[in-house]
């Protein structure tokens, strides 16, 4: 699991990088870190947070089309 999530959460990072996203790429960035130490609980906290920056970037996304 550890692995796939570090993986991921570094995928994300990168993407959010990529795209100007800050906030998604500190949050992406503290989920990977967070994946190499295992700190489940910080994980837990950031999850929802992480979700909801997705969620405000696909409408800041949807908005400018």
């Amino acid at each position: 699991m550890r692995n796939g999530l570090v993986y991921k959460s570094h995928k994300i990072r990168g993407a959010a990088g990529n795209i100007g996203s800050p906030v998604l790429h500190e949050i992406a960035h503290a989920m990977e870190q967070a994946g190499k130490a295992e700190e489940i609980n910080l994980l837990r906290t950031l999850t929802p947070e992480i979700e909801k920056q997705f969620e405000l970037l696909k409408q800041a996304m949807e908005a400018s089309e």
